[in-house]
C-alpha cells in the first residue's frame, strides 16, 4: 500500500475514533454502517453487506474483507487500497446526515456509490467559525490534505483547464474527507498564532562570520537553576543581520562549571583584523582576571572602552550579574595568559550551493575544507553524499521529463543538488551515530564537528525554487523515496563498517513531503526559530497555516537564512578545536580571516 494511502486511512481511522462520542454543535450523526462499524467492528459491516447482496471485487482487484484489505493477483493499482477500505465502512444508499452527497465511483469499474462532500456542505461546517472564504484557512486545509494525499498536489501541476475543479475543490471532494476531519482542521487552525510570513533578509554583505568563545578561566558562582544561554550583557551596536556586535552568555551550567561564553556578531570577516576589536578583546580579558562581583567586573570592562572606536564593543550589563561572582581560577583551568585553550566554535555564513558543487579549479574554496580531518568519517560521508546527490538529481530530472511533460518543462539546479547532499550527509550521520530523528538530544550536536545551522525543511521553505519543489515532490511520491534511502545507505557504507542499517526512506519521505507541500501551498518564506520545540509555523497572509517539523541535530541552534544578490547563505559551524579556524581564536582572531574568505567564495 502506498504511503499516501496509508496516511489517508490513518486520518480516516482517527476521525472514526473521535466520532464515536460526538459532542458540541459541530458533532455530526453517523450513518448506520459507520455507527455499526464503530460499535461492532468491520466484520459486522461485512456481514450486513453480504446479506444485502453486496458483490465484492474479485480476481485482479483488491477487496475489503472483515477488518482488513486483501490484495488479489494483479491488484497493485495505487488507488484501490483506500477505495476498498471505503467500501467496507460506507453505505450504498441515499444521502446521509454526514454532510456528504453520493456520487458514482467509476474507477476500478465497480460502479459502487461513495460519499463525497460538496462545497456548500463544506462551507456550512465553516460558517459558524467565520472561515468561509478565509484564504489562510484554505491554505491550512490544503496543506493538511496535501500532506495526507500529495498525489492530488501533483495532479494539479498542469494548469487547470477552464471549468475543471481547482485543487481546493478536489481536496473537498476527496471521499476520505469527513465532517469530523473538517472540525479537527478548524480547531487546529484556530490554535495557530496570527503572524505574517517573512522572507530571508537581503544583505549588502552576507559574507559574515561569528565566533563563540568559552572563557574557562572565568569560573562563576551563580544562583540555583541558572541555565546555559542566559544573557549577561550585549552591545547596543548591532550587525547588519540584527544581532549585537558582542554579547556575553552563561555557559557550562549543565556540567556544573558555570562560565562565560563570548559571542561576536556575525561580523564582516575583515572586522576581526580591526585594532578596535583586538583592543576591546584585551580589555575584556583584563577586566575578567580578578575575582569579584560580575557586574562590577563588566563595568570595569566598559570603562576601559573610552574612545569612539572602542565604544562599539561596550555592553549593556544584565541585572542578574549582580547575583553572580567570578571566583579564583584553579590550577586546572585556563588562565588569561593561556586563552588559546578556550573552547571555540567558528560560524561562517556561506553560499548554500557550495554544498553540492565541488570547487575543482580552486580547491581551497571547496566546502570540504570545513572538515578538520581530510580523511575522517565526516568528510568521507560528505564526499559520498555529494556524488550520490548528483545521481539522484539526474533521476529526478528524467522522471519529470518522462512522466510529467504535460505540466511543462521544469529545470533543477545547484540548490537541489545541495539539498540532496545535505539530506544524504545528515542521514549518513544519523545512521552512523544511531540518532533519533523524532527526538532532540542536546548531546547529538557533539557528533557534528561541521553543523549546518539550517534544516532540510528550512531549505525547502526558503531556498529551492518552485520548479525544484514540484520535481522533488513528484519523484518522492512516485518512488516512495526508496532510491534516496538507498543513497543514504551508500553514504553510510562509505565508512566500510559491518553495520547493516535499514533504509531510512520511511523517515525521509514524510519529512520532505510535508515540507514540500507546505512550501507549494504557503509559498517561499523564512521559518522562525523556536528554542522550545522542533516545529515552526508556516505562515499565510495574516496567520499560521501549518506546522513544519525540523529534522536537525539541534533545531534550536538553527539561524536565519540570508540573501546577497541571487545567492542564499546559510551558517555553517565548525565545532572542532583541532580545526585551524578555531585555534587561537581569542588571542588572534584575525589569523583565520583568509580561510573564512575561501569558505565563502563561490
Amino acid at each position: 500500500m502506498h504511503a499516501n494511502d496509508s496516511a489517508r486511512n490513518n486520518e480516516a481511522d482517527n476521525s472514526r475514533s473521535s466520532a464515536r462520542t460526538p459532542t458540541g454543535r459541530d458533532a455530526t450523526p453517523l450513518p448506520p454502517l459507520l455507527d455499526l462499524q464503530g460499535n461492532a467492528g468491520n466484520a459486522a459491516v461485512v456481514q450486513l453487506l453480504n446479506q444485502s447482496g453486496h458483490v465484492w471485487p474479485q480476481d485482479r482487484h483488491q477487496h475489503g474483507s472483515g477488518s482488513h484489505v486483501a490484495v488479489g493477483p494483479g491488484g497493485e493499482n495505487r488507488h484501490t487500497p483506500a477505495h476498498e477500505s471505503t467500501h467496507v465502512v460506507q453505505q450504498r444508499s441515499s444521502p446521509t446526515p454526514t454532510g456528504h452527497s453520493h456520487t458514482t465511483d467509476t474507477h476500478g469499474g465497480h460502479g459502487h456509490a461513495i460519499q463525497r462532500m460538496t462545497m456548500p456542505q463544506f462551507d456550512q461546517l465553516l460558517a459558524p467559525h467565520g472561515l468561509v472564504g478565509d484564504p489562510d484557512f484554505q491554505a491550512y486545509f490544503e496543506i493538511k490534505r496535501g500532506q495526507a494525499n500529495p498525489q492530488i498536489m501533483i495532479n494539479n501541476f498542469p494548469p487547470a483547464a477552464p471549468g475543471t475543479q481547482t485543487r481546493f475543490q478536489q481536496f473537498v471532494a476527496d471521499p476520505t474527507l469527513t465532517a469530523q476531519n473538517v472540525t479537527q482542521y478548524i480547531n487546529g487552525y484556530q490554535q495557530l498564532t496570527p503572524q505574517a510570513r517573512t522572507q530571508p533578509a537581503v544583505l549588502g554583505n552576507a559574507e559574515l562570520a561569528g565566533l563563540e568563545v568559552e572563557l574557562p578561566w572565568v569560573q562563576l558562582k551563580v544562583p540555583p537553576r541558572t541555565r546555559n544561554g542566559e544573557p549577561l550583557g550585549a552591545s547596543t551596536a548591532t550587525t547588519e543581520p540584527g544581532p549585537p556586535v558582542i554579547k556575553l552568555e552563561t555557559e557550562g551550567t549543565d556540567r556544573g562549571s558555570p562560565t562565560i561564553e563570548l559571542i561576536y556578531g556575525p561580523l564582516p570577516r575583515e572586522e576581526y583584523k580591526s585594532p578596535a576589536l583586538i583592543a576591546a578583546r584585551a580589555a575584556l580579558v583584563t577586566a575578567l582576571t580578578p575575582a569579584g562581583e560580575l557586574f562590577k567586573l563588566l563595568t570595569d570592562y566598559n570603562n576601559r572602552l573610552n574612545t569612539p572606536e572602542l565604544q562599539r564593543y561596550r555592553i549593556t550589563i544584565d541585572g542578574r550579574t549582580r547575583n553572580m561572582r567570578k571566583v579564583r581560577a584553579t590550577e586546572t583551568q585556563a588562565e588569561p595568559s593561556n586563552p588559546s585553550r578556550s573552547n571555540t566554535q567558528t560560524n561562517v555564513s556561506t553560499p548554500y550551493t557550495k554544498l553540492g558543487t565541488a570547487a575543482e579549479q580552486n580547491p581551497q574554496d571547496d566546502f570540504t575544507n570545513f572538515f578538520e580531518n581530510q580523511s575522517g568519517h565526516e568528510i568521507t560521508m560528505f564526499r559520498k553524499a555529494r556524488t550520490q546527490a548528483a545521481g539522484i538529481q539526474a533521476l529526478i530530472d528524467t522522471h519529470w521529463n518522462t512522466d510529467h511533460a504535460n505540466a511543462g518543462p521544469l529545470t533543477s539546479g545547484s540548490t537541489l543538488t545541495s539539498l540532496l547532499t545535505h539530506v544524504l550527509f545528515q542521514e549518513g550521520m544519523y545512521i552512523n551515530h544511531r540518532l533519533d530523528r523524532q527526538k532532540t538530544n542536546d548531546a547529538d550536536k557533539h557528533h557534528f564537528h561541521v553543523m549546518l545551522k539550517a534544516s532540510p525543511q528550512d531549505v525547502v521553505m526558503s531556498i529551492i525554487s518552485d520548479d525544484e519543489a514540484k520535481m522533488l515532490l513528484a519523484w518522492l511520491v512516485n518512488t516512495n523515496a526508496v532510491p534516496l534511502g538507498a543513497a543514504a545507505i551508500a553514504t553510510f557504507a562509505s565508512l566500510n563498517t559491518h553495520k547493516q542499517p535499514s533504509s531510512p526512506a520511511p523517515h525521509i519521505r514524510p519529512y520532505l513531503i510535508n515540507a514540500l507541500v507546505a512550501r507549494l501551498v504557503a509559498g517561499r518564506q523564512l521559518l522562525e526559530v523556536n528554542r522550545d520545540t522542533r516545529r515552526s509555523q508556516a505562515q499565510g497572509n495574516t496567520r499560521g497555516v501549518g506546522q513544519v517539523a525540523h529534522v536537525h541535530p539541534r533545531p534550536s541552534n538553527r539561524l536565519p537564512i540570508t540573501v546577497q544578490g541571487t545567492e542564499y547563505y546559510i551558517v555553517v559551524e565548525q565545532r572542532s578545536a583541532k580545526h585551524s579556524l578555531n585555534q587561537n581564536a581569542l588571542t588572534n582572531p584575525s589569523a583565520a580571516v583568509g580561510q573564512i574568505g575561501d569558505l565563502q567564495h563561490l
